[in-house]
C-alpha cells in the first residue's frame, strides 16, 4: 500500500526531523515492512512548466513543429509533434536529464534541428492517459516552476507492506495509529460532521438484509442534488500520490475515504435503483441460479449461488465487497447517490473474488475482515461530509443502518508479570501505565482490572488480537524487539544438539556424487497408474498401496519404485530431441501390508493395530542414463553409457559414504549377477550387497520396458535402499593422509574358467592373509582377453597389485614373497594357470 508522508503529518503529530527513512525504520522493526521509498520530486526531476513564446514549421517534417519555450529567464528550442501546441499556452517540458517512464531524456537533432528536451502529454507524465497532444495548464502558472509542485506531488510516498492479519493498516489512519504508538504521540483524525439539510431518509431509501450471515451490517447515507465534475486539485493530488486516478468528484471521495480509513465504500445512482414503495430499494441476498451481473468493468459475469450480492427490488446490482455493476454506477447525469457502507463476511467475500478471477482494493480490504462498527459508521459519514462540501450535495437527514446481531469488542487479559517472564523484561516497562501508553493509540481500552490482570477491551478494527499471547507480542512489537534482552533458554546448561539421523546426514552427500558423476536432479509426484506400476514395480514383491481419492486412474497408486517416473520424464526428453540424458531422484517409495522382516519407518503406536504400520516407506536414490557416455570429439567415436559406467559412478558414490569398494580395510561390497530383478535385462542385472543385504540394484532397462515407455537407445539404471546404506555408511566423510612411502605394483595374468567372475577372484584376494595384513592396498582388472593363444572356454584375466606399508619403505624380496603367496592361492582356488 502507497502511504504519503504529507498526509501522515497531517493525521498524526510528528517532528519536523522525522525523515521518511525514520519512519520506514520504524514500521518496520514493528513489524510493518516498507518496501520502498519513493520520492516523487525526484521522480520528476528536470521537468518543468514552459511558456511556448514562438511556433514555426520544421523545415524538414510537415508534421513537426519548432518551438522556443520560456522557462522562466531562458529561452529553449524544443521539436515538437503535438497539434495543439500554440504561442501562449504553459505546457510541461522535459529537460535533458529527465526521465520518463524510463526513458532518458536528452537534447537531441530531431531532421537536422536542434531540440533541448521535450513537451510531455498527460500519458508520458504519468498523470492520465491522454496522448493525443501536449499537456496544457493554466496560463496563469508561473514559467520555470517544477512540475511536481504544480500538481503537488513534491512529496515522499512510502510502499508498506502489510500482512494479511493486520486490515487495520491498510489506511493512511492505521499507519497513523501505529506510528502515534511507536513516538508516543496522538492521532489527529479529522472531523465528521455531515450537514443534514435534507429530509428523512426514510422516505428516500430502504434496506433488507436477506443472508444476515454473510452481510452482518449494512448502512447507507443518502446525498442530493450532486454535481458530478471534477474533483478539487488538493483531492487529485492526493489520490495520485498514492497511485489511484481521478475519475469524478463522487468517486473520487469514496477513494479518499478508503484510503484514509481503510473502509471500502461505494456509491450508487440513487435514480438508477428500482423502487420499493417509492424509495430506492437495496436488497442483499445470495445469487438465484441463472442470474447474471454486468460488473462496472464490462464485463457480464455469471452468478453462483454462493456469490453474495447487492440487489434492487428488481435485479443485481453489484457483486458485495467485490465490484459494482454497470446498471447503477455513477454517470455525469446523476444528481442522487447512495452511500453504502456495510460489513460483509471475509470467508464468502474471499471465495466470490477467487471464483470470478476479481481482485478489488475493496475486496482486499473486506477478505481480511473491516471494521464492522466505528470505522463502518465514520467513513460513511466522511464520505456523505465531502458530497455536501465539494459536490453541492445535500445530505439527507439520519441513517439506515441495519445491524440484526452487533459484533461486540472482546476483551482480553493482559497479565503484565506474564508478560515480564515471557519477555525478559525489567517489570517496569511491561506495567499498566507502561502498556496503557503503548495500547491507547491503537485504540485498546481498559475495561477492568483484577489482582494479577488487565482486561483490555480490543477495537473490532484489531481482529488480530484475540488472546493474551497476541497483546504480549503486540508490546513486545512496540517496545522494539532490539529492547529484549538475548538470554539463553533455562537448563540451555545442559542441552547438547543432538545430530541429525543417518538418512539425514548421507542424503546431500548422496547428492553431491551423483551430481559431480554428471547427473541431474528430478523432482517428479509419487503418484502413478496401474500401467506403470506393473511395468516397474521395484525390488520386492509387497503390493501397491492405492490412493483413496485419487485425481485419475493415472494417479491412482503409489509409487513403488522411483524409477518409474525417471523413464517417463527420460522419455520426455527423449520426445523433444534431448538424447543424452542422466537423471537422478531423492525420494521416497511406499509398499502395502507390512510382512515379517520388513521393518516400517513410521508407525501408529496408538492405531488399532498395536503399532503395525498399514504401509512400508522407505527413503530410496535412483537413476537413469542413456546416450554418450562422453561429448563427442573429432578424433574419437562416440561411446554410449553403458552398464559399467553406471556401476562405476556408484562406486564413486559409494566411496563418497565412506564404503569405498577398492579399500581392503573395509566390509566388501558385492555386485551380484541376478537375472530375477525386475524391470532389469537378465544379461546385467545385478543386486548391490553389504553384510549379505540387498541394498539396490543396477543394470540395463528391461527391453519390455524400454518399448512401453517408448525410449531409444539402451538405458541402463540402479535404485538404492537409503534406508539400508544409512546403517553402514560412514556418519562423516572420510579422509585419508598422502602416503609418506612409494608403492610397489606387480602383474599378474591368469588364464582360467570363462565362467569364474572377476568380483570372485577380487573376493579371494580380500579374504588372503597379505591382504588382511594390510600390505596390500589394491588390486585391479587392466585386461581380459578371449581369442588366439587362450584355449575355447577360458579367459586371460590381467590383475595389477600395489603393495605399500604405511611405515616403511618396502623392499622387492618382502614384496615378491606377498605376491607369490597371493598369486598361488588364486592357481589352487580357480585351478588357474599363470600365463608366460
Amino acid at each position: 500500500m502507497r502511504v504519503s508522508i504529507a498526509w501522515l503529518r497531517e493525521l498524526v503529530d510528528l517532528p519536523p526531523e522525522a525523515s521518511a527513512n525514520d519512519i520506514a525504520e520504524r514500521l518496520t522493526m514493528a513489524g510493518l515492512e516498507v518496501e520502498a521509498i519513493d520520492d516523487l520530486a525526484a521522480t520528476y526531476a528536470n521537468i518543468m512548466l514552459a511558456r511556448v513564446s514562438a511556433v514555426r514549421q520544421h523545415p524538414r517534417a510537415e508534421k513537426l513543429s519548432v518551438c522556443d519555450v520560456d522557462i522562466g529567464g531562458e529561452t529553449l528550442q524544443v521539436v515538437c509533434g503535438a497539434p495543439n501546441v500554440k504561442v501562449g499556452a504553459i505546457a510541461v517540458l522535459a529537460r535533458s536529464g529527465a526521465c520518463l517512464a524510463g526513458r532518458d531524456i536528452a537534447a537531441v537533432e530531431l531532421r537536422g534541428v536542434a531540440s533541448a528536451g521535450m513537451l510531455c502529454s498527460e500519458k508520458e507524465l504519468g498523470v492520465g492517459d491522454d496522448a493525443s497532444g501536449i499537456l496544457l495548464l493554466d496560463d496563469a502558472l508561473v514559467p520555470g516552476t517544477p512540475f511536481c509542485q504544480t500538481l503537488g506531488l513534491d512529496s515522499v510516498v512510502i510502499e508498506v507492506s502489510v500482512t494479511p492479519n493486520r486490515p487495520d493498516a491498510l489506511s493512511h489512519i492505521g499507519i497513523a495509529r501505529e506510528l502515534a504508538a511507536l513516538r508516543g504521540a496522538r492521532v489527529k483524525a479529522p472531523a465528521v460532521v455531515p450537514p443534514e439539510r435534507g429530509g428523512p431518509i426514510d422516505d428516500a431509501a430502504s434496506v433488507t438484509i436477506a443472508d444476515p450471515k454473510g452481510c452482518p451490517r449494512y448502512a447507507c447515507r443518502v446525498v442530493e442534488g450532486v454535481q458530478i465534475g471534477p474533483s478539487p486539485a488538493w483531492l487529485r493530488q492526493r489520490l495520485q500520490r498514492c497511485g489511484v486516478r481521478s475519475i469524478s468528484n463522487v468517486v473520487d471521495i469514496t477513494n479518499l475515504v478508503l484510503l484514509e480509513r481503510g473502509h471500502p465504500l461505494h456509491a450508487f445512482d440513487a435514480d438508477r435503483l428500482g423502487r420499493d414503495r417509492g424509495r430506492a430499494g437495496i436488497v442483499v441476498r445470495r445469487a438465484e441460479p441463472g442470474e447474471k451481473l454486468t460488473t462496472l468493468d464490462g464485463v457480464e459475469r455469471a452468478l453462483d449461488p454462493e456469490d453474495l450480492l447487492i440487489c434492487d427490488p428488481d435485479r443485481p446490482i453489484a457483486l458485495a465487497g467485490i465490484m459494482g455493476g454497470a446498471s447503477s454506477e455513477v454517470t455525469p447525469r446523476t444528481t442522487t447517490v447512495l452511500i453504502e457502507s456495510a460489513y460483509f463476511l471475509p470467508s464468502v467475500i474471499r471465495r466470490s473474488a477467487r471464483r470470478h478471477g476479481l481482485h478489488t482494493e475493496a475486496s482486499h480490504r473486506f477478505e481480511r475482515g473491516c471494521d464492522p462498527n466505528r470505522t463502518l459508521e465514520e467513513s460513511m459519514h466522511r464520505a456523505a461530509q465531502l458530497m455536501a462540501e465539494l459536490c453541492g450535495g445535500t445530505v439527507r437527514r439520519g441513517v439506515i443502518d441495519v445491524y440484526p446481531k452487533k459484533i461486540e469488542p472482546r476483551v482480553v487479559p493482559f497479565r503484565p508479570g506474564r508478560a515480564a517472564a515471557l519477555l525478559g523484561l525489567n517489570p517496569k516497562m511491561v506495567n499498566e501505565a507502561a502498556v496503557g501508553a503503548l495500547f491507547g493509540p491503537l485504540g485498546l481500552e481498559v475495561a477492568s482490572r483484577d489482582a494479577d490482570a488487565i482486561h483490555f477491551r480490543i477495537p473490532t478494527w484489531r481482529p488480530d488480537l484475540e488472546r493474551e499471547a497476541d497483546l504480549i507480542e503486540e508490546a513486545a512489537r512496540l517496545i522494539g524487539m532490539d529492547k529484549i534482552p538475548e538470554t539463553l533458554p533455562r537448563g540451555s546448561g545442559r542441552m547438547q544438539a543432538s545430530a541429525p539421523p543417518p538418512i539425514e546426514q548421507i542424503e546431500p552427500r548422496v547428492r553431491d556424487a551423483l551430481l559431480a558423476a554428471g547427473f541431474d536432479e528430478a523432482l517428479s509426484l509419487a503418484f502413478v497408474s496401474p500401467r506403470e506400476d506393473a511395468l516397474y514395480r521395484g525390488a520386492n514383491d509387497l503390493p501397491a498401496l492405492a490412493v483413496r481419492n485419487a485425481l485419475g486412474e493415472e494417479q491412482s497408486l503409489l509409487r513403488r519404485s522411483l524409477l518409474i517416473r525417471l523413464l517417463a520424464a527420460l522419455g520426455g526428453n527423449q520426445r523433444r530431441g534431448n538424447d543424452d540424458v542422466r537423471l537422478f531422484e531423492i525420494g521416497t517409495v511406499f509398499a502395502g501390508a507390512n510382512p515379517a522382516g520388513i521393518a516400517p519407518r513410521v508407525t501408529d503406536p496408538d492405531g488399532p493395530t498395536g503399532g503395525d504400520a498399514f504401509a512400508v516407506e522407505r527413503r530410496c536414490v535412483a537413476a537413469v542414463a542413456v546416450g554418450n557416455a562422453d561429448p563427442v570429439a573429432f578424433d574419437g567415436a562416440p561411446r554410449n553409457y553403458d552398464f559399467f559406467d553406471l556401476k562405476g559412478g556408484l562406486e564413486l558414490l559409494l566411496a563418497a559414504l565412506g564404503r569405498d569398494p577398492r579399500h581392503f580395510d573395509q566390509t566388501a561390497i558385492q555386485f551380484q549377477p541376478a537375472a530375477d530383478v525386475p524391470g532389469l535385462h537378465p544379461r546385467c542385472a545385478t543386486r548391490i550387497c553389504m553384510n549379505n543385504e540387498v541394498i539396490g540394484v543396477v543394470g540395463e532397462v528391461h527391453p519390455d520396458v524400454v518399448a512401453a515407455f517408448e525410449l531409444r537407445g539402451i538405458p541402463v539404471a540402479c535404485e538404492l535402499d537409503l534406508d539400508l546404506l544409512a546403517r553402514v555408511a560412514c556418519p562423516v566423510g572420510q579422509h585419508h593422509a598422502l602416503a609418506r612411502f612409494p608403492k610397489m605394483r606387480r602383474d599378474v595374468a591368469l588364464v582360467l574358467d570363462d565362467g569364474i567372475t572377476v568380483a570372485a577372484l577380487v573376493d579371494s584376494v580380500r579374504g588372503s592373509d597379505s591382504a588382511r595384513g594390510g600390505l596390500l592396498v589394491d588390486v585391479d582388472v587392466f585386461d581380459i582377453y578371449r581369442g588366439t593363444h587362450v584355449p575355447p572356454g577360458k579367459k586371460s584375466v590381467a590383475l595389477a597389485f600395489e603393495y605399500r606399508a604405511a611405515d616403511r619403505t618396502l623392499v622387492d624380496d618382502e614384496v615378491n614373497a606377498l605376491h607369490s603367496a597371493i598369486v598361488d592361492r588364486l592357481v589352487d582356488q580357480f585351478r588357474a594357470e599363470v600365463r608366460k
